[in-house]
């Protein structure tokens, strides 16, 4: 991450947990359904179908209307789930160097066991999952985890995610999406009321403890000087000092 990304991290407490869908514009298929799922859903549909309907037409139109429902599903998720992204690996990448920080960017360094710990200040409920990589044209994917699945285009990153999924939101797209007459009768319930004046959100800034989080803090290795003398006046303000050094990745051989 940038400077002023680690410096609110620290200060404030709080990872932040895009929601998925601002991911499209990096990957469009970010919490899509393979093809193959949707094709797999309509043959399943249609055979279960065809013994007791078999006016084909009238089968075609079922399950277009039962497969269009069911892509309704995972853009509620997507509008409703928010992750927080992590490259998962024993060594440094310069790929991730290269991609997701500038010049005088760090990285964090943590562990799957500091990150499970870190959200003990944090009420709701935070998981945590390694990333499928697979081919979108060929390999069927899980619903319930669409925002768990990359293409293997992707692979690079390794990536693991912490994430949380605001079912209000997700029952508030559903709403949005029924036949007027349908969702006047169901906004009839208070509680409904309320689900339905939700606002949908970029994103979550989610509590965290940095001391429980940070095991090193790495400067780039392309930064100057002062970049790491920042860093150490940082850290050492938020009670972490000597967690920080500079990335050695670009060392030439001694």
């Amino acid at each position: 991450m940038d400077l002023a990304k680690f410096i609110d991290l620290v200060a404030t407490k709080r990872l932040w947990f895009p929601c998925v869908k601002e991911y499209e514009a990096t990957d469009p298929w970010e919490g899509q359904l393979p093809k193959k799922h949707y094709a797999n859903a309509e043959q399943v549909l249609d055979s279960q179908l065809t013994g007791f309907l078999p006016d084909a037409e009238m089968r075609a139109a079922i399950v277009k209307h039962k497969v269009q429902h069911f892509e309704k599903l995972h853009i509620a998720v997507r509008q409703s789930t928010y992750v927080n992204c992590w490259h998962h690996n024993d060594y440094e990448s310069a790929a991730m160097w290269s991609q997701y920080a500038t010049k005088e960017g760090i990285a964090i360094k943590s562990s799957v066991d500091r990150l499970k710990r870190c959200f003990v200040p944090e009420t709701r409920r935070i998981r945590i999952s390694e990333i499928r990589y697979m081919d979108f044209d060929t390999e069927e994917s899980d619903f319930n985890r669409t925002y768990l699945q990359k293409r293997k285009s992707f692979i690079s990153e390794n990536e693991l995610r912490s994430f949380y999924t605001e079912a209000d939101l997700f029952s508030k797209y559903l709403i949005e999406q029924t036949p007027n007459d349908v969702r006047t009768r169901v906004l009839k319930d208070a509680n409904s009321q309320k689900i339905y004046a939700l606002p949908y959100k970029r994103g979550l800034s989610i509590r965290i403890d940095p001391e429980t989080l940070i095991e090193e803090v790495l400067v780039s290795p392309t930064a100057n000087r002062y970049v790491l003398s920042a860093v150490e006046f940082i850290l050492d303000k938020c009670g972490l000092k000597g967690r920080e050094r500079k990335s050695p990745l670009n060392d030439g051989p001694k």
